[in-house]
């Protein structure tokens, strides 16, 4: 990438690391204040003698409204101070849009998180029953994710692509029969792109329309490409590899729990009970340390399973020419050069290092042919 590109790339993602790093910290501090705040002696003389059911809704509030209240504060700040309104910060305009804003984003999980906290918080504070409670955790998420995958691919308009992408899945190994859908529900995308589905015996390519428009901004390759890509995540069964990381890392977040509970930290320093309305704070904040942790090494395993894709694709159809994939990245407005902790987290390669990549394959398969032709040639 030239030094321009990369300067406007920088511009355009400033704001947005800011508001991602600023909003992790104004989470953290509104959860750790939250906690203070329930946990003074004036709360807990007056909340002594409330119903258990009560203590456990405020409790939940008090998570729901500390995670959510720094989202749209921070997004007005980056948005005052750089002009940058960030996707899915924008404030409803009507009284009904709001009023359904509030209800998604704070009474639904309120209730959600309450029940869960009466029916969990106390077996997960067990040693004996909370690794139980963490594996149920993992394997609900599974369920959900696969309920999830089969319902979008059903939901896709079917689509119907080119000649050579029937010949792809011919020659790809994927074991079962492909469905090509419309990828209509990721928003609008200056860039064409696909997703691969698979769940059971079902799979589905789901394909952005413009792949299929003629006079598209990509060429007709970067299609073939994007598809031997998506192909190979299924060849592999990646969407099910996927699937289980995350299971794995709820299973990690979970566990922390029971793994501190014989120590009794952190419920006893705070003189805790888990019928307290502090716990579920405190529980969230160490719960959320540990999702912090496990994500680092899941997200390493997804960029291998990317990089596995991009190998599989090379195999199928050969290296794209120079340039597409460099083209890919810039319509897509790509951070060309994310810091170092976006790179740790981040389940995707940097445009850098896939550049890099496919550089190489296509150095090798140039090595290759030079050599395949004076070979014929001295024959």
């Amino acid at each position: 990438f030239s030094a321009e590109e990369l300067e406007r790339s920088a511009r355009l993602h400033r704001p947005l690391r800011r508001l991602s790093a600023g909003l992790t910290l104004a989470k953290i501090v509104a959860l750790v204040g939250v906690a203070w705040l329930l946990g003074l002696d004036a709360v807990a003389d007056r909340l002594d003698g409330t119903p258990v059911t009560i203590r456990a809704l405020l409790g939940a509030a008090a998570v729901v409204v500390a995670v959510r209240l720094p989202e749209p504060i921070a997004g007005r700040l980056v948005a005052r101070r750089d002009g940058v309104v960030p996707v899915g910060y924008a404030r409803p305009r009507t009284v009904a849009g709001r009023a359904a804003t509030v209800l998604a984003s704070v009474v639904v999980p309120v209730g959600a998180l309450t029940v869960a906290a009466r029916l969990l918080l106390g077996p997960l504070t067990d040693r004996r029953w909370g690794w139980l409670v963490a594996l149920g955790g993992a394997m609900v998420v599974i369920g959900a994710t696969t309920v999830a995958t089969v319902l979008r691919g059903r939901r896709a308009a079917e689509a119907e692509g080119p000649v050579e992408w029937a010949d792809l899945v011919g020659r790809s190994a994927v074991d079962g029969p492909v469905r090509f859908g419309l990828l209509t529900d990721v928003g609008s995308s200056p860039v064409p792109n696909a997703c691969a589905l698979g769940a059971g015996g079902r799979r589905w390519i789901l394909i952005d329309p413009s792949l299929l428009a003629p006079g598209g901004p990509l060429p007709a390759a970067a299609g073939t490409f994007l598809v031997a890509h998506e192909l190979t995540h299924l060849a592999r069964r990646h969407p099910r590899v996927q699937s289980l990381l995350n299971g794995a890392a709820v299973l990690v977040a979970l566990a922390v729990v029971p793994a501190l509970a014989p120590s009794g930290w952190p419920w006893v320093p705070v003189g805790l009970d888990v019928d307290d309305p502090l716990a579920l704070p405190v529980a969230a904040l160490v719960i959320g340390a540990g999702a912090m942790v496990a994500r680092v090494p899941v997200a390493w395993l997804l960029r291998a399973l990317e990089r596995s894709a991009d190998a599989g694709a090379v195999a199928l159809v050969g290296p794209p020419e120079r340039g597409l994939a460099r083209d890919l990245h810039l319509l897509a407005g790509a951070d060309l050069d994310p810091p170092w902790w976006r790179r740790l987290l981040d389940v995707r390669p940097s445009p850098a290092q896939r550049l890099e990549f496919l550089s190489r394959c296509r150095r090798s398969a140039y090595t290759g042919a030079v050599a395949s032709v004076s070979s014929t040639t001295s024959g």
